[in-house]
């Protein structure tokens, strides 16, 4: 399934992105088992039989919205502090991160808890390669930057199963750290100036404890 979905995302057109889209939206707004194909194909300005040659089934069409997502935003990491000093670079780079999911919140809380029920419908292997793609591209980003600390002299050179396992680490920490500030916790009132201490004491705790 995942090649499948990663093919379509990669050779989307305008008519792929309009589906993608209003399926978030619909998603976001319905819950999956709520949501409705016909509503979908209205807001996208297109045919339900347009939606089900591209996209399938509903089953499908969510999890190729959820992994749409997290391209989009590894791509804005990727293009975010390009040009800045390692250190700057990093903190533009999760600035994107913590935008991302302010913007989003509401609608990435109801995905996530849509997503555990409808991974039911899906067999145990496809589920393992769903995740298992979104971790490789996470972990991917953490190796560029553990190596990228090696560059710069923030970190001395290591062996390259350590660097393996150090990018591993921060993968889950940073993304446990995320998941529990603005999933498990109450957002309201949640303002930027909080969002940016909580980047600034990840900034810290990486550079004085990590990359010290």
């Amino acid at each position: 399934m995942i090649e499948e979905v990663e093919r379509i995302l990669a050779e989307a057109d305008e008519k792929d992105r309009c589906i993608l889209r209003a399926a978030w939206e619909e998603f976001a707004r319905s819950g999956y088992h709520n949501a409705n194909m016909d509503h979908i194909a209205a807001a996208a300005g297109l045919g339900k039989g347009t939606v089900y040659r591209r996209f399938h089934n509903k089953q499908f069409l969510f999890f190729a919205v959820v992994r749409s997502g997290h391209r989009h935003l590894s791509k804005r990491m990727e293009q975010a502090g390009a040009k800045l000093p390692f250190r700057e670079s990093l903190h533009a780079k999760l600035a994107v991160v913590t935008e991302h999911l302010e913007a989003n919140v509401g609608a990435m809380r109801l995905m996530m808890h849509e997503q555990s029920k409808t991974i039911e419908n899906f067999s145990a292997a496809e589920v393992q390669e769903l995740s298992n793609s979104m971790w490789k591209e996470q972990y991917e980003f953490w190796r560029r930057t553990v190596e990228a600390a090696v560059q710069e002299g923030h970190l001395p050179a290591r062996e390259e199963t350590e660097l393996s396992m150090l990018a591993l680490m921060l993968a889950g920490m940073v993304r446990g750290c995320y998941i529990e500030f603005y999933f498990c916790r109450e957002m309201a009132g949640l303002k930027k100036e909080m969002t940016d201490r909580w980047n600034n004491l990840l900034m810290k705790i990486l550079f004085e404890g990590v990359f010290a």
